[in-house]
């Protein structure tokens, strides 16, 4: 029992220490303005977001709202004291395995901050929202951030750079803005360094988490030049590996230096109706202003940019600190720990190989006994929990501590080894260094995240070694300092991991946190027991399961997405209401209209399957118009200027152009965006455009031959008689991204 009770108050000492760790990385509170426009104020800035976000209506890319919305910002610029401007483009996208081609009208706001020589420095955001929430994170908060700190960077004497700001239209629909930007021949050539604010939730510290083109030295240039750094090189390598794209997207393809910053905490209110300014934490705004003005401050003032390695391994220390390193640097420093900690261990009293051995080969083996310990609490949570630990993040991520700590006691005692032996604990580190080479090879910029932990043990080890003759417990006590060191250094890192990949992913942070306290746990004392040791780890991962099976799957706080479709059918004058999902609905639901009892299939291009229910009042006599405002006969086809109208207020329109048509090209802009007749799908080609410029279609033919064309209208929200389906979706379920639609279908001879 004695055994038992030292687990568990091991287990409450590596949770207080974690629990420190993530405290001391959080952001910091917000400032007041008295500080005057030097320092960045987040409460200044909320009062800015106040008048900025209006009437909170979502700004979609085309709507009406976007355009009050644009005007709000200029506005808010101008009475700042700044020239700003909107810059209408059109521009086109096109689909790389596809037959595709989404066009839009944009308009960007250009705003000029401060004169000065050379290349200007661009500070940019996109001043959109998705369909479904008024986008007061995602990026509203990040105009507000640019306002403020363009008067900051005005009022700088030391400012030698000329400075503007690029507010892009359309990032959510499709990087439409800033492509119109960084591919308009001349501009990049006038463009320094890219300063891009994002979100991807309202909560949590801001991260320095992409650069591009060579840009790394502006990763060390933040380090050195804000009050709270954080950012590795392991975010940027983890990026670099995802399908995500922002605005800097475009900027790296423009072949423009450029930074990244954004928040990810709190994920669930991202793209949905709750990415509201009352839901935007403060602190998470403090913490991007104070980011984004010390590292503009920094490139603004210099005489010339700086240069530095082409891919440096960097990372915050605790947010208190920073360092950088070219790559040789990694694997040298782990090799030089692998000889000092081998040292020490061969001159320690009770030295032996197996102890040795026994410590390295722990160290991955509790990893995998972590993670599948956490696979099976999660399956076994699955059974009562359709998404275990989704709406309480926290709790999760210190049941995955659980079982990481009770992976690392179960491989203690199959490995049979006195654990609290601190030859042992060297052992773990050697693995840790081996680990961290085999990390270089493999993924680069996360070998920093070795070298720190390592490097520290190493330090602490040999001194303790040395002292070790005065006081024989010194090496014990170093031996869970260094173990500290490693769990207060890699546990937020696993816990902002669980955050960035998902639920989905938890293995993945549970080998982190694994990783991140085996060293501690190798270095403290365990019972002698083996059995009081395994009886620790089951209690611990069975009660981590129990308490995420029997909390709520999701809350008001943390709601699941669920979007409800009103579909107009022109070519049988049908009209159905749509739950897009395949999870069982609530009862609500069908409370509020006669849902069928299983899932239907979706239209292609239209709908996804879903359950449906039939509209009481059938589709409206009036349908929407693919007219013909001109037809003009070039060689072997036809051109035509194409405009959809019948319906007010619509958002965008698809056009599913038959293989027949022989689609060659559209115009947009001056440029032409051709079609791959070898990439059809079903036989059709497929054109998107955003209002307004579904009224001026250009579209060349390569027959004049007629066929009938299929096309759906979408318009944001849904018609008055939907109310009671609405008002049934209950408060844990939230609408998101394109949010609540109505999709009107028609066919017509073209």
């Amino acid at each position: 029992m004695a055994g038992i009770v030292r687990w568990i108050f091991g287990l409450a000492a590596i949770a207080l220490t974690v629990a420190g760790a993530n405290l001391a990385v959080a952001p910091p509170p917000p400032v007041d303005a008295e500080g005057g426009a030097a320092r960045f104020s987040a409460r200044e800035a909320k009062k800015a977001l106040e008048t900025l976000i209006g009437d909170t209506r979502p700004r979609p890319l085309g709507s009406k709202a976007n355009a009050a919305g644009r005007a709000r910002i200029v506005d808010a610029f101008e009475r700042a004291g700044f020239a700003a401007a909107t810059v209408p483009d059109r521009t086109c996208r096109t689909a790389g395995r596809r037959s595709f081609i989404r066009c839009a009208e944009v308009w960007n706001i250009v705003v000029r901050i401060a004169p000065g020589e050379g290349p200007a420095l661009v500070l940019a955001a996109h001043h959109d929202s998705v369909g479904a929430g008024p986008g007061a994170a995602d990026d509203l908060h990040a105009v507000a951030v640019i306002l403020q700190a363009a008067t900051a960077l005005r009022d700088d004497p030391a400012v030698r750079r000329p400075v503007v700001a690029i507010i892009t239209d359309g990032e959510e629909e499709g990087l439409f803005g800033a492509k119109a930007v960084f591919e308009r021949a001349g501009v990049t050539e006038k463009l320094g360094p890219v300063i891009n604010l994002e979100a991807r939730g309202n909560q949590g510290p801001s991260l320095l988490f992409e650069t591009v083109a060579d840009g790394s030295w502006l990763a060390t240039t933040y380090g050195k030049a804000a009050p709270r750094p954080q950012t590795s090189s392991l975010m940027q390598a983890v990026y670099e590996t995802l399908p995500n794209a922002t605005d800097l997207t475009m900027v790296r393809r423009a072949g423009v230096t450029g930074a990244n910053f954004g928040f990810i905490g709190r994920p669930a209110h991202y793209h949905t109706p709750l990415d509201t300014l009352d839901n935007l934490d403060l602190r998470s705004l403090q913490h991007q202003g104070d980011n984004v003005l010390a590292l503009a401050r920094a490139v603004a003032r210099a005489d010339a940019l700086p240069t530095g390695p082409r891919h440096p391994l960097y990372t915050d220390l605790w947010t208190r600190g920073f360092i950088s390193m070219p790559q040789w640097v990694a694997p040298t420093t782990l090799v030089l720990c692998i000889f000092v900690l081998a040292t020490v261990a061969a001159r320690r009293p009770g030295f032996s190989w197996n102890r040795i051995v026994g410590g390295a080969v722990g160290l991955p083996l509790a990893a995998a006994a972590g993670a599948g310990l956490s696979v099976a609490v999660y399956r076994a949570a699955g059974y009562a929990s359709p998404a275990p630990g989704y709406a309480y993040p926290t709790l999760f991520n210190y049941v995955l501590l659980v079982c990481a700590f009770a992976g690392v006691a179960l491989v203690a005692a199959v490995v049979g080894r006195r654990v609290g032996a601190s030859v042992v604990a060297v052992g773990a580190w050697i693995a840790f260094c081996l680990i961290g080479l085999a990390a270089y090879v493999a993924f680069p910029g996360a070998a920093v995240l070795f070298v720190v932990p390592a490097a520290a043990a190493a330090v602490i080890l040999a001194s303790a070694h040395a002292l070790s003759s005065f006081a024989r417990w010194l090496f014990s006590v170093a031996a869970v300092l260094a173990g500290a060191v490693s769990a207060s250094f890699l546990a937020p890192i696993g816990f902002l991991t669980s955050t960035a990949v998902g639920p989905e992913m938890f293995w993945v942070t549970t080998i982190a946190l694994s990783f991140a306290i085996t060293p501690l746990v190798f270095a403290a004392p365990r019972p002698a027991d083996l059995g009081g040791a395994a009886l620790c780890a089951i209690a611990a991962t069975a009660a981590a399961g129990a308490v995420l099976g029997l909390r709520p799957a999701y809350t008001a706080e943390r709601p699941l997405p669920q979007n409800i479709l009103y579909v107009e059918d022109y070519r049988t004058g049908t009209a159905e209401w749509r739950i897009p999902t395949r999870r069982p609905i609530p009862a609500s639901f069908r409370d509020a209209a006669a849902f069928s009892q299983t899932v239907e299939p979706g239209q292609t291009g239209f709908t996804a399957a879903g359950f449906a229910a039939s509209s009481a009042t059938p589709a409206p006599a009036e349908r929407p118009a693919l007219t013909i405002v001109d037809e003009t006969p070039v060689e072997a086809g036809r051109r035509l200027r194409l405009a959809i109208d019948g319906v007010e207020d619509a958002w965008h329109a698809r056009i599913y152009i038959p293989e027949a048509a022989r689609p060659l090209h559209v115009d947009v802009g001056g440029v032409r965006y051709a079609f791959d007749p070898a990439k059809a799908r079903n036989g059709r080609h497929v054109f998107i455009c955003y209002a307004p410029l579904c009224g001026d279609i250009d579209i060349t033919l390569g027959t004049d031959e007629k066929a009938d064309w299929l096309y759906g209208v979408w318009s944001l929200g849904l018609p008055a008689a939907g109310a009671p389906v609405v008002d049934a979706r209950p408060s844990w379920m939230t609408a998101k991204q394109d949010g609540d639609v109505t999709i009107r279908i028609a066919q017509q001879k073209i």
